[in-house]
């Protein structure tokens, strides 16, 4: 015999796939709401004697018609739709692709743009990383897809001498510190904390000053010579 149970507000109240919003705890107490009816109809017909009769379904609210199967299709459309909708929820996210990642725009580099140019491509990479999901073993393979002119020599040499896997391969870190020796020379850099050091403020431009003098402390700190690099 078929069991009817209530459900609340109907597909036409719902909005749509997309304008269901559900917590773990909404979706939690919608399901086990559905099996205590369930079970609740079941137990008042056999109670009744009822479920042997077998022609007239037992009426528990005038809606949808659950049977076991589609009580299980209705649980796991429930757990599809919290998995789409809540942010955060999917455990398996879209693997990153390039194009993906592109699509967060980050900066091309060139080799010319000097220490403020490259820290400026590395956040900028780093950013797109964080928006795309990109795996740490595809930072690098990535971000060198943004290479142009000298830059793109610079890195192609580098592959011909380690070979693609092992210089795609390459923590980040140390990418980034190839990256500082190589473009980010010590006699600039030391320009740059002279810079910082003396920085004035002019008149009453305070917000040139305080962004030069944030930008002149990130770069100062981020350049500081690592172990490996001395």
């Amino acid at each position: 015999m078929k069991i009817m149970a209530g459900r609340r507000g109907g597909r036409r109240n719902a909005g749509g796939r997309g304008n269901i919003n559900l917590t773990q705890a909404e979706l939690n107490a919608l399901i086990n709401e559905r099996v205590e009816e369930v079970l609740a109809a079941r137990e008042a017909a056999r109670n009744q004697n009822l479920l042997n009769q077998g022609d007239e379904p037992f009426s528990y609210s005038p809606c949808i018609i659950i049977t076991c199967f589609q009580f299980n299709t209705f649980n796991r459309y429930l757990t599809q739709l919290y998995s789409l909708h809540i942010p955060g929820a999917n455990p398996n996210p879209p693997l990153c692709t390039f194009k993906m990642f592109l699509d967060c725009k980050p900066h091309s580099f060139s080799g010319t743009e000097g220490a403020v140019g490259l820290l400026r491509w590395i956040e900028k990479a780093e950013s797109a990383f964080a928006m795309s999901n990109c795996r740490n073993e595809d930072r690098v393979k990535f971000a060198a897809g943004t290479f142009e002119g000298a830059a793109l020599t610079w890195w192609n040499a580098n592959v011909q001498n380690q070979g693609l896997d092992a210089a795609n391969a390459l923590p980040w870190d140390d990418f980034k510190r190839m990256l500082n020796r190589e473009y980010c020379p010590r006699g600039e850099v030391q320009k740059l904390e002279t810079e910082f050091w003396n920085h004035k403020m002019i008149g009453s431009e305070v917000e040139a000053y305080t962004a030069r003098s944030y930008e002149l402390a990130n770069l100062c700190w981020k350049w500081q010579p690592h172990p490996s690099n001395i």
